[in-house]
Parts: structure tokens; C-alpha cells; sequence
């Protein structure tokens, strides 16, 4: 079992030690990890610190690489809060630091967080929905700097639950154009079980679009618990890998120095 999505201290909404969660992956039988710490550049809350301190960050990694090597492979990696106008930074950033894997995520509409409140107060679920992949297509095709996109309808564990729930059948056109991009361009696409946390039942993304990422030619699938403490590294891997089974998927993908690496499931 691979856990290629969790933070630390080194992201502001975390304060787990990094050794804390790899002791934590250990007790959970994981095979492999990867620490992706967010940069989210331009991160609109001022009470949120999403620059990440990178030269300290891998310097800690390499220790713990150095220290379990017996026991877990222990990877390098970046989460990257992408925005359309930041093609160059991330470029520029992917090429000074040698990190194994880079995530590419929406976390920002309009310049706002869905998971606040106050994005809700100016959409509907439709609405919502519908700039939410209209500028996560926007991303992928302003970057080429990330392995794996993140959480990709990340939107749905934040939907306010007196509006109408989300339907993959809805907005089957914007996620058709995302699956294709990805696929397209040689891109993973993560299954993260961050969305349990949230209340749903299934991980982001969710069954109907795991079958039709299938369906289009999709096949780099990579596993991810957005864990932020402990007791949530590699979380509801079970169910997710039967999951990702039984929509027709026989490998796993890790990415080692920035190259994909398949694992039968």
C-alpha cells in the first residue's frame, strides 16, 4: 500500500511532526510514502501560511530516508496549489528543488476556498460546481509541472448540506475535458480518501468518475489519504483499493525522481 498524499508541520494547516506520520504509515503496514507539503502561492487567508520552507523540508526527509530505509520508502514530494496565472512560478520552482513527486490541486475559485463559508454564500451548487472545473481545466492547461492532479473534485466535500448534493452527471462535459487533458498529457490522476473525513462515502473522485476515467483510456491511478495528523495516514485504503479493483484497474502508480512507476494491485 502506497500513501503518496500527506502533510506535516511544514504545511500551514498541519502541526504533525514528519517522523509522527511516518511512524503512523509504519503502523499502518504501508509499503511506500510520500510527504507532500502544500505551496499554495497567493493563498488569499493571511492566517494560513502555505510557502513552503523547502531547503528545511527535504533536508528533514532525507533524514528519516536515511534513518527507515529498512522498514518504508519515504518520498519527496509537493503539493501545489495551482491558479492559472502561475505557470511560470511552479515551473521555475519544479526545476530548483529535486522532489520525487509534485501534485497539481484547485483549492481556489475566484480567488476563494470552497471549503469556507464564504465562497457558498455567492453560489449554488451548480454554479459552484461549474467554476470548479471550469478553472481546474484552466490549471491543467496552464501547468505541466505536476505528476498527479489532486483531490479532483475536491469541490464536493465542502458543498453545504442543505443545498442540492453533488452528481457527477451534472457536469459530465467539464470533467470529460479534465479526464482527457490528464490523460492526454501522461498525467495521474489521485485517488484521495481525504473525502471520508468530510462526511462522504467514497474517496475524491468518486465511483462514477474512477469507471469513466477507465472508460476514456485512463490507467495511472495513485493512492493518497491527505492526512494532516496521524490517525489518518492511510486511512480507508481498503475500501479504496477494492474500489479502485472493481472499476477495472489492475495497477497502482508511485512516482520515483519525478518518473511513474507501476505496482500491480
Amino acid at each position: 500500500m502506497i500513501d503518496f498524499h500527506m502533510h506535516s508541520c511544514f504545511s500551514g494547516d498541519s502541526d504533525a511532526p514528519l517522523e509522527d506520520q511516518l511512524l503512523a504509515a509504519l503502523g499502518q503496514g504501508l509499503d511506500a510514502l510520500c510527504f507532500t507539503d502544500h505551496l499554495d502561492y497567493e493563498y488569499p487567508d493571511p492566517e494560513v501560511d502555505f510557502i513552503l520552507d523547502t531547503k528545511p523540508y527535504l533536508f528533514q526527509i532525507a533524514r528519516l530516508q536515511e534513518r527507515y530505509s529498512k522498514q518504508i520508502s519515504v518520498y519527496a514530494g509537493v503539493e501545489l496549489g495551482l491558479q492559472p496565472h502561475l505557470g511560470n512560478f511552479y515551473s521555475s520552482y519544479c526545476k530548483s528543488w529535486p522532489f520525487d513527486y509534485v501534485i497539481g490541486s484547485t483549492h481556489l475559485v475566484e480567488h476563494k476556498d470552497p471549503y469556507y463559508p464564504e465562497f457558498w454564500a455567492s453560489h449554488t451548487t451548480r454554479s459552484g460546481v461549474e467554476a470548479f472545473f471550469q478553472v481546474t481545466l484552466k490549471n491543467m492547461k496552464a501547468h505541466d509541472c505536476y505528476d498527479a492532479y489532486g483531490h479532483l473534485d475536491y469541490i464536493n466535500r465542502y458543498i453545504p448540506r442543505d443545498y442540492p448534493a453533488f452528481s457527477h452527471t451534472d457536469y459530465m462535459d467539464l470533467i470529460d475535458g479534465c479526464l482527457r487533458h490528464l490523460i492526454d498529457k501522461g498525467k495521474a490522476l489521485e485517488v484521495n480518501t481525504g473525502s471520508f473525513r468530510s462526511g462522504l462515502s467514497f474517496p475524491n473522485p468518486g465511483p462514477e468518475i474512477l469507471r469513466r476515467y477507465k472508460e476514456l483510456g485512463g490507467e495511472l491511478l495513485i493512492t493518497g489519504s491527505d492526512a494532516h495528523t496521524p490517525a489518518y495516514v492511510g486511512s480507508h485504503f481498503s475500501e479504496t483499493y477494492a474500489l479502485i479493483r472493481e472499476c477495472g484497474f489492475s495497477y497502482l502508480t508511485m512516482y520515483q525522481q519525478r518518473k511513474p512507476i507501476q505496482i500491480p494491485l
